[in-house]
């Protein structure tokens, strides 16, 4: 099973219109330190995999990234 995680990143080929074997996943691992290019996955839909919803969305106000932060601990 292919996991992905933060020092693994995934993008998925433009195509689609030739049927699933014209999708391609290229996968590159090792990217903080020596990227590395792995061989393309043809289809890569026919595999099994399982649906992860990770996504966390943070909001400041832009005025609050002008100004000093404040001291660890202090109320804001």
């Amino acid at each position: 099973m292919l996991e992905l995680a933060e020092e693994a990143k995934a993008v998925e080929g433009s195509g689609g219109e030739g049927g699933p074997d014209s999708y391609w996943l290229y996968v590159v691992t090792r990217c903080a330190d020596d990227p590395q290019l792995q061989a393309p996955i043809q289809n890569p839909a026919r595999f099994p995999w399982r649906e992860v919803n990770a996504v966390q969305l943070f909001r400041t106000n832009v005025k609050r990234l002008t100004q000093p932060a404040p001291e660890p601990g202090a109320s804001t």
